[in-house]
Order: structure tokens, then C-alpha cells, then sequence
């Protein structure tokens, strides 16, 4: 039993260590071996036995041994493990085919050959075993048996894709060219070397485009030798590839730089790739590949062919709009024509200095040359000394037409520059009639020179209609309007000089007309001086959209905002006109706070004042007109029935102040700086830069400020700010706009403020400040509730301050109050104001001996505080309890008979009050007076009762009030009747 238990852990473990080596895990798999020949033990080693498993164990585990040694490169073990191998199973043949791989590796190739063999003459179909002699037996120089073994090998079916390279590289030795190809084409399409072997094999063949592609693929994958580069570029070559030519043949030459002939080899490349690339007008590639074949061609030779070349890659680059390109080839070319494009290049270019240079080498060879005389004259025209007289010859009659031309182009281009013209007229006869330039210009200068005759000569255009305009026919200018920008601009001059000219006459319709019609024909930018001509002529709807598209495009110019200011004042006010759609009161009040807030235009308006009257304008005089100016706005909005107009006023003023002490709202077209409310920011349409503006304020100690006055929360201030604190809370609970309050639910006191739905479009105009805060929504909520916060305490202040108070009503207002101090986080703040507004008012009563109506207001009071605020809820406490002492003296002071309603009064007061010792006096004192009542009436017992509670309530005032006399007097009194009235009953 033993032995066999003994076979089967060693079978186990040479099985681990095959499994092991398989998977390179070298150490375990030699663990695994060594185990495995110590099961078996020594004895089956030196004593082998063919029939034993022991036997066969031990060769086993030794092969494993000899393959791990062999895999870490420790060649001589791994040597002594496979002959081991071979004397424990001499007839089997893997212990010679891995001493024939172990001598291989040591580079003993013949040694190597006899163990392959030996393995072959015990196996003659292991295959590897004919793949690893054909691979020495090429090393050793036997290709032919080499070839041998891997038809062996093949017929085995152990050939393997570097075996068939190398099958395919000994055909290609022996030149057997399609067997060659045959076996690389099977080694893998993939393989550079198969694909270097293909191309060589096919290109011996005769196949060069087949053998161009291999190649390629081949040096594509890195498969770059000597002979596979010249190859590729000989097959490039013979198909006119000359770049692939180039590209091989250049990298064969760069790595063998002293061998000439592959230096020359390289230069006919380059200069079959600058014929190929000329012929296809590449002429820039066909100098670089000259200029690179120059180096191996005798001295000369190809120098006269890259001056020619320059000139054409010139050619090429001009028509392609390259000139800097053209102007360097030009220079390269080095050739005398050259000079004449370099001028002209020049000339473009406004180089006029270096143009004029180049014409002038191009005189000095050919002096009556027109072209350069041509150039010479427009360079001088570039530099402001025009020579008239030499273009005037140069456009005579005897002068080629390439000449003429361009030369009297110039002389009318320059006549009409500097605005001659009749001498332009003159320049432009020496064009043909065909010329459309001069189709173009020549109406323009005969109707601006007044040869209006020539004009209406010409075919129909639209000059000869602005002629007759101008000549005093108004109503033909439709034609006019159909001509080009200078047509339209010309007719629209004559139309405002002619409607300047009417309101200098106060034709204050026939100049809103010609405007009309200036508008007609799309004049859609008048001045604003044309747009209050156009009102005056009762056109005030299309004056005031005009100016407020100009004070859109120039916001911050107070003189076209003082223009709108006053069309909307005018237009507004003007009791039988309806306004147009574009003009409301709440825009007129936009308009003039930020004409009024100007600065710099009412500092300019001063000093015209006084240079217009010659007498001194002092500041104060024009801060009397602004303020006199903004009554004037208000009393007409009012007057127009607009109740909501001096708050917005109030608001805009505000905010245009507090906007001002910032130095204005910088605008993004030109930098200038706005001094405006909310609503001309809207109107304007900066709120989203107004947004971004306040964004970058967000530190600033005017943060808060903006917030308020730029949003629909300064309404609500406003009218808080002016005592209409009901109005103030209805404004700010409702925040939102017409469309998100349309049919919505109404407000909640008690909530939060509504305000527009997240994704509302008009929630940035009306609100601007917000514009760029991220959660702008609920920052408009707090900036709500904090106003809602301080009407709800006006509102309580009102309801006791009034002669009929409304004590419930200010709790009410009082706890909404605090509610929404708790949202803000302010609740201690809100319930400290309610307790100095309920001290303060209970003050105010309390002078007027009004007790019962202070106590009312103070224990309103106390409802709201609570013991949410200890240190206000004591001040509360101490107040009433005083209060409550008072008033119970006071009514016991005016009638006895009160006593019970001031015992009540100063009980109370203790009970808040413990400590305070002038109620508690009082009270004891109170309790005697009752108790001489109850002696009176013969109620004895009650009468000790009272005289005892009175003892008691002066001891208490003692133990707070220790040794004070007049305490101590009393509780003696107090107890000295107490005991002749129980001495007294005792007798009975």
C-alpha cells in the first residue's frame, strides 16, 4: 500500500509542475520536480529499470528540471538534466530534442545537429525536431538540408509562421522566387518580413506594382533593411512613385552617407520627382527637389532651370492669392523680369517706397518701358504727390490699352478723391464707354460737377432722378431710392437739408414730411434734433420710437434721453391726444430721473446758460430747476390720473442716486457710464449687465441696497418710506408680474412673499439687480419678507398709536412680524423693536394716566415675545408689573371700594415681579385697609386672615429690604393690631 500511495504523490506533483512551467511560474514548477524525484527516491534514478513507474517518474520530473534550468538560461544543469534524461529513457527522444535545444542556445550548433538527429532516429515524425535542425543547419550553412528538414517538418504538419519565413528566406537564396512568395504570403499578410519577401519575390518576377505594395507594407511595419529600401525606391521609381523614390533612397543614403553611389542615387530621385512635379505646376516642390539634386549633378547644370521655376511658382502663388509666398520666389529667382512683379507686388502691398525702387530697375533696362512709368506714377499717388501730367500722357491715345486704362482710372480716381469733378468727367472720356467703372462713376461726378445736361444724356439712372430732386421736383424720388448706398445717402441729404430748411421757416409739417419720406426710403438712425422736427409736425408716435431707438444705441447721451424726456412730457400731458402705444408715465419717469441725475449734462447746460445770457448760473440755481422739473413730472402724472406715480418716481430717484454714488453702470459698447433706475434699465435692456454689475458688488457694503431699489421690493419701500405701510405689504407679498400673478393664488400674510414662477422671461426686467445671482428667486423672497417684516411693524405701531386702538390687531401684526424674522434669522432683532414699540407706547399712556390702555398694549406684547427673547420678555415684565402696581394704587387712592381691583392688580404685579418691593409694600398695606373694611363689618375672621397675609407680604419685603424703617415701622403696625384683634376675640 505504501509504495503505490508514494507513485501517486509523485505523479501529483510532477503533474503541478508541469502545469506551472506552462505558465512560466519557474520556481513552483521546480518545487513541483524536486518533489516528485524524492518520492520516487535515489534508487530509481541510479538503478532505471524501463518497465518501472518509478522510472519513468524520475525522466519525467528530470526533463522538468531541465526545461526550468534551460528557461532561466542556466544552460550547463539544464545539460546534465536531459542527459539524465536520456540514460533513464534511452529509447524515447525527448531528452535528445531538449539537449539539442540547450546546445543550440549555447551556440554549439554542430553539437546541437547530432542530438536533433539522435531524437529523429527514435522518433522520425517529432516534427519540432526537423524545425530546430533546418534552423541550425542554416546556421551552420547547409541550406539545402536545411530546406530538407522543413519539407519534413511540413509533411509533419509542424510548420509554424517563423518557420515558413525562414523557409521562405532559404527559397529566396536558392532564388526560387514563387515557392518563396508562396511560403511567406502563408507566414501571415501581416508579417513586414513576409511582405519584404513578397516584394522581392515578385519584383524578380516582373510584378512591380504587387512588389511596390509589399514594400510598403513591409517599411510601414518596420521592416527597413538595405536591400528592401533600395528596392522600394527602385520600384517607385519604375512607376513614376518618385516621392516613394525619394523618401527610400534618401534614408539609404543618410545611413550610408559616404557611399556616392547612393548619394547620386538619391539626386536622380529628386530631380524625376521636380520634372514630375513641374509638369503638374507644383513649381515650389520642384525647387526644393532641385535645389536637393544639385549636390550630385556636375556644377551648372540645373542652375538655369530654378530661376524659371520661381517665376512660375510665383505665377502660381499670385493666382492663389498668396503674395507673401510669391514674393519670396520672386526674390529667389534672382531673374531681371522678376523686378517688374516685385513692384507690382509692392504697389499692392502700399509699399510705395519699395515699389517705386523695383519700377526703377525695371527703366534702367528699358527707360520707355509705360508699364513701370505706370507703376512709377501710382507709387507717387500712394505717397499724396500724384504726377497728374504723367498719367494724363499715360492715358493717351497712342498708349496700349493695358496701360491706358489703368492710368486714367487712377487720374478720375484721384480727381474724385479730392472732389474735382469736372476734371474726373475729363479723366474718365479717356475710358471706353464698355468699362463698367466708368459706367458706374461717370453719373455720380456729372451730377455732383452740375452738368446736369451731359447726365440726362446718359442712359436711365438714378443720379439724373436726384438731379431733377434737386432742381426743385420733389415728388420724383422713387427712382432715387432704388440706386446704391451713395444714391440713398445723397437723397436723403437733400430730404433732411430740405426739412431743415422747412422748420427754419416753422413748417413744421412740410419738414415732418420730407422726414417721412426720408423714412420711406430706410432712414431707420435720424438725429434726435430730426425726430423732434418730426413730432412737431404731429408725427409724435414715430418721433418717440425713433428717440428711444436712438437712446438705445447711446444710452448714456443725455441729450437724446432729454429729447425723449420731453416728447414724452409733451405727449402725455396733451389732454385731446391719445398716447401711442411706445410712451406710458412709468417710461417718461424712467426717462427723466436719468436726465435729471446726469451730472455732466447739467454742468454743460450751465455753462451755455450763462455764455447764452452773459450773467453768472450758479449751481444752486440749477439744482432749484431739477428739483422744480421733477415736481413738474410728478403734478402731471398725478394730474393724468397715475397714483403710482410719485413712488415710482421715489424709487427711481433712489436708485439713480445710490447708482450715481457708485459712478454708474459701465455699458459694454463703449464704456460709458448710466445713471438710471430699474425701469430704464429694463427698458434699455442692460439687466442682465446690470445683473453681472451687482455680482461683482456682492461685498460691498451697497449690496443690500441694490437688491432693494432695483427690483419690485423698492415699490414697497417707497410707499413704506412715505407712511403707506398697508399699501407696503401688498406690494411686497405679491412680487410677481403680470403674467405669473394673473389668476394666481392670493397672498398669505403669514407666508412668505410669492414671487414669479423659476422659468418666468420678465423676472430679470423687473428685477435687475438679480439678474446674475444664481438662486435670484429666493434672494428676492428675504429681500421681500424683510420688507413685509417692517410694514407688519409699522401696521402695529399704527394700530395702538391711533386715538381707537386696535390691540388685537397689532398682536397680530406683531406675530406675523416675528414668523417672518424666524425665516430671516432675525427673530430676537423683530421681538426687540415689538417690545421698544409696546415700552414706548405704554410710556406714552402711561403720562396720561391712561394705565389700563398701557397694560393692554404691554400684555399685547407679551403674547408675541413669549420666552423666545428672555432679556425682552423681562424688560416687558418689569414694565407691567409697574404698571400694574400704579394703576392699583391709583384706584385705591381714588375710592376704597376699588380694593379688590387693586389687591387684584398688585398680586399680579408680584407674581411677574416677585422682588419689587414698592408692590409688595402696597399690597401689605392694602391688606390692612381691607381688613379695618372687614372689622367694620363685623367679619372677624377675614379681617385676621388679611392682617396676617399683610405681616407676611412685609416680612417678604423685609427678607428682600433688610433694617429698612419705614417696612419695619409698618409690619409692626401691622402686627400690633393683628394681636389685639386675636387678644380681642380670645376674650370672648
Amino acid at each position: 500500500m505504501w509504495p503505490h500511495i508514494g507513485l501517486r504523490r509523485a505523479r501529483r506533483a510532477n503533474t503541478e509542475g508541469q502545469q506551472a512551467l506552462a505558465s512560466g511560474h519557474l520556481d513552483v514548477a521546480e518545487r513541483g520536480f524536486t518533489a516528485a524525484l524524492k518520492q520516487v527516491g535515489d534508487k530509481a534514478v541510479r538503478r532505471p529499470s524501463p518497465d518501472s513507474p518509478a522510472t519513468e517518474i524520475a525522466a519525467a520530473a528530470s526533463l522538468g528540471l531541465g526545461r526550468v534550468c534551460l528557461a532561466r538560461d542556466d544552460l550547463r544543469a539544464a545539460d546534465l538534466r536531459f542527459g539524465q534524461v536520456q540514460r533513464l529513457r534511452p529509447a524515447r527522444a525527448d531528452g535528445f530534442y531538449w539537449a539539442g535545444c540547450t546546445a543550440a542556445h549555447a551556440a554549439d550548433f554542430a553539437r546541437a545537429e547530432w542530438f536533433f538527429g539522435a531524437a529523429l532516429e527514435r522518433d522520425a515524425g517529432l516534427g519540432r525536431a526537423y524545425l530546430q535542425r533546418a534552423q541550425v543547419r542554416a546556421r551552420l550553412g547547409r541550406e539545402d538540408l536545411a530546406l530538407t528538414d522543413l519539407a519534413a517538418a511540413d509533411r509533419c504538419g509542424a510548420l509554424d509562421g517563423r518557420a515558413r519565413l525562414l523557409t521562405a528566406a532559404l527559397l529566396l537564396r536558392h532564388r526560387q522566387w514563387a515557392a518563396a512568395e508562396s511560403f511567406a504570403a502563408a507566414a501571415g499578410a501581416e508579417q513586414p518580413v513576409a511582405a519584404a519577401i513578397r516584394g522581392i519575390a515578385a519584383h524578380e518576377q516582373g510584378r512591380v506594382a504587387a512588389a511596390f505594395e509589399a514594400y510598403q507594407h513591409a517599411i510601414a511595419g518596420g521592416c527597413r533593411p538595405d536591400v528592401v529600401l533600395l528596392r522600394h525606391g527602385l520600384a517607385g521609381y519604375q512607376l513614376r512613385r518618385f516621392t516613394a523614390s525619394v523618401d527610400s533612397w534618401t534614408a539609404l543614403r543618410d545611413r550610408h552617407p559616404r557611399r556616392d553611389a547612393l548619394v547620386r542615387l538619391a539626386a536622380t530621385a529628386h530631380h524625376a520627382r521636380a520634372e514630375q512635379r513641374a509638369a503638374r505646376s507644383d513649381f515650389a516642390g520642384a525647387i526644393e527637389d532641385v535645389q536637393a539634386a544639385r549636390s550630385a549633378v556636375p556644377s551648372g547644370e540645373l542652375d538655369a532651370a530654378i530661376p524659371e521655376l520661381n517665376l512660375h511658382a510665383a505665377a502660381r502663388a499670385l493666382a492663389s492669392g498668396d503674395r507673401e509666398r510669391a514674393r519670396a520666389h520672386l526674390v529667389a529667382s534672382g531673374d531681371p523680369r522678376a523686378s517688374r512683379y516685385l513692384g507690382l507686388l509692392s504697389l499692392l502691398d502700399r509699399e510705395s517706397a519699395d515699389a517705386e525702387r523695383h519700377w526703377r530697375a525695371v527703366l534702367d533696362r528699358t527707360p520707355s518701358d509705360p508699364q513701370a512709368r505706370l507703376g512709377l506714377a501710382l507709387c507717387a499717388l500712394h505717397q499724396g504727390r500724384p504726377d497728374e501730367a504723367a498719367l494724363a500722357e499715360l492715358s493717351g491715345p497712342d498708349v496700349p490699352d493695358r496701360v491706358r486704362r489703368p492710368a486714367a482710372h487712377a487720374l478720375a480716381a484721384w480727381h474724385v478723391r479730392q472732389h474735382r469733378w469736372s476734371a474726373a468727367v475729363d479723366a474718365l472720356a479717356a475710358i471706353p464707354e464698355d468699362d463698367p467703372w466708368r459706367a458706374q462713376v461717370l453719373p455720380e461726378c456729372l451730377y455732383r460737377s452740375g452738368r446736369d445736361a451731359e447726365l440726362h444724356g446718359l442712359p436711365d439712372n438714378p443720379w439724373q432722378a436726384l438731379a431733377r430732386v434737386r432742381a426743385g421736383a420733389p415728388d420724383d424720388d422713387t427712382a432715387a431710392a432704388a440706386g446704391d448706398q451713395r444714391v440713398r445717402r445723397e437723397r436723403d441729404l437733400l430730404l433732411r437739408d430740405g426739412a431743415l430748411a422747412a422748420a427754419a421757416r416753422a413748417e413744421w409739417d412740410q419738414a415732418a414730411s420730407l422726414l417721412h419720406r426720408a423714412a420711406a426710403a430706410g432712414r431707420d438712425s435720424p438725429e434726435p434734433s430730426e425726430a423732434l422736427l418730426y413730432g412737431m409736425g404731429g408725427h409724435r408716435s414715430e418721433a418717440i420710437e425713433w428717440l428711444a431707438a436712438a437712446a438705445r444705441r447711446a444710452p448714456a447721451d443725455a441729450r437724446v434721453g432729454h429729447a425723449l424726456a420731453l416728447m414724452l412730457l409733451h405727449t402725455l400731458s396733451a389732454p385731446d391726444l391719445a398716447p401711442p402705444p411706445a410712451a406710458s408715465w412709468s417710461t417718461c419717469i424712467a426717462v427723466w430721473t436719468s436726465v435729471l441725475c446726469h451730472e455732466t449734462f447739467w454742468e454743460e447746460w450751465r455753462q451755455r446758460a450763462q455764455r447764452r445770457y452773459d450773467r453768472s448760473v450758479t449751481p444752486a440755481m440749477v439744482e432749484s430747476l431739477r428739483t422744480r422739473l421733477r415736481d413738474l413730472v410728478e403734478h402731471r402724472a398725478s394730474a393724468a390720473g397715475v397714483d403710482e406715480a410719485p413712488f415710482i418716481l421715489r424709487r427711481e430717484q433712489d436708485a439713480a442716486r445710490l447708482l450715481g454714488e457708485l459712478g454708474g453702470l459701465p455699458l459694454p459698447s463703449n464704456g460709458d457710464r448710466l445713471v438710471c433706475g430699474p425701469v430704464r434699465i429694463a427698458e434699455l435692456g442692460l439687466h442682465r449687465e446690470f445683473g453681472w454689475f451687482v455680482v461683482a458688488l456682492r461685498d460691498a457694503e451697497c449690496f443690500e441696497d441694490l437688491l432693494r431699489q432695483f427690483s419690485r421690493v423698492g415699490l414697497a419701500e417707497a410707499r413704506l418710506a412715505t407712511g403707506r405701510a398697508a399699501e407696503a405689504l401688498t406690494l411686497a407679498m405679491d412680487l410677481r408680474c403680470g403674467s405669473c400673478g394673473a389668476g394666481a393664488a392670493r397672498p398669505d400674510r403669514a407666508k412668505p412673499p410669492l414671487v414669479c414662477a423659476a422659468d418666468c422671461p420678465e423676472f430679470d426686467r423687473h428685477n435687475p439687480a438679480y439678474a446674475g445671482l444664481a438662486d435670484k428667486h429666493e434672494e428676492l423672497r428675504a429681500r421681500g419678507t424683510e420688507v413685509v417684516t417692517e410694514a407688519l411693524l409699522d401696521l402695529a405701531r399704527a394700530a395702538i398709536t391711533r386715538a381707537e386702538t386696535d390691540i388685537a390687531e397689532a398682536a397680530r401684526c406683531w406675530r406675523e412680524a416675528a414668523g417672518h424674522g424666524a425665516r430671516l434669522g432675525v427673530r430676537a432683532e423683530v421681538l426687540r423693536i415689538v417690545v421698544d414699540t409696546a415700552v414706548g407706547r405704554a410710556e406714552a399712556l402711561s403720562r396720561k394716566k391712561n394705565w389700563t390702555g398701557a397694560i393692554d398694549v404691554l400684555d399685547a406684547a407679551r403674547t408675541v415675545v413669549g420666552s423666545g427673547a428672555p432679556a425682552e420678555a423681562e424688560r416687558l415684565i418689569a414694565q407691567l408689573a409697574s404698571l400694574l402696581t400704579t394703576r392699583g394704587i391709583d384706584a385705591v387712592n381714588k375710592d376704597r371700594g376699588n380694593a379688590r381691583a387693586a389687591h387684584a392688580d398688585l398680586t399680579r404685579a408680584l407674581r411677574l415681579a416677585p422682588q419689587l418691593i414698592r408692590a409688595r409694600r402696597n399690597l401689605g398695606l392694602l391688606l390692612r385697609i381691607m381688613a379695618h373694611d372687614r372689622l367694620e363689618a363685623r367679619d372677624f375672621l377675614e379681617a385676621v386672615q388679611l392682617l396676617s397675609e399683610s405681616v407676611q407680604q412685609f416680612d417678604r419685603a423685609l427678607a428682600d429690604k433688610p433694617g429698612h424703617p419705614e417696612l419695619r415701622e409698618e409690619r409692626e403696625t401691622a402686627w400690633s393690631e393683628l394681636q389685639a384683634l386675636v387678644r380681642a376675640l380670645g376674650g370672648r
